[in-house]
């Protein structure tokens, strides 16, 4: 059984290697904010209108959360 760290570090080299216009988290995040993506819903409506990452929690070591991915407080 593979182990959830080892698929993101599979898919992350993958996707960043091959397909990625987004090499970093930041710069999804950056991207994700010119287009007014504001939480996870919208995300999930928009990101292949927009070719972004279907799962970027998947992708990126450094992900946290939607939370933290849209910059929402409590």
């Amino acid at each position: 059984m593979i182990k959830p760290q080892a698929i993101r570090q599979i898919e992350h080299d993958k996707f960043n290697n091959e397909y990625s216009s987004f090499p970093d988290l930041e710069s999804l995040k950056f991207a994700c904010k010119k287009l007014g993506i504001t939480n996870s819903m919208i995300y999930r409506e928009k990101y292949k209108q927009f070719c972004l990452p279907a799962h970027p929690e998947r992708i990126f070591r450094e992900w946290v959360s939607y939370k933290d991915f849209f910059d929402i407080s409590d």
